[in-house]
């Protein structure tokens, strides 16, 4: 989990300057340019390809399976519950 946080606090880091809307190549390019670690790098590659709005759109598509892991996680103490 702080690796995770570490990285996102990265990449917010090394985005600032980048012009919005741009899309996923613009994204890796200026990371790239940036010089910015493995992690990071492979976090923009692992992006859909589509038009991001801010460093925000950025971040959540980031931490999507995260939150998905997480909802689901939830879901299935509710279910466990509810077997009780």
């Amino acid at each position: 989990m702080t690796t995770k946080m570490h990285s996102s606090v990265e990449v917010e880091k090394i985005l600032s300057g980048i012009n919005y809307p741009t899309n996923k190549q613009n994204l890796i390019n200026h990371v790239k340019s940036k010089n910015a670690s493995k992690e990071v790098l492979s976090s923009m590659n692992s992006l859909p390809s589509r038009e991001y709005t801010n460093g925000i759109d950025v971040s959540n598509e980031l931490g999507g399976d995260e939150k998905k892991a997480d909802s689901e996680m939830n879901e299935k103490d509710g279910m466990e519950e509810n077997d009780r």
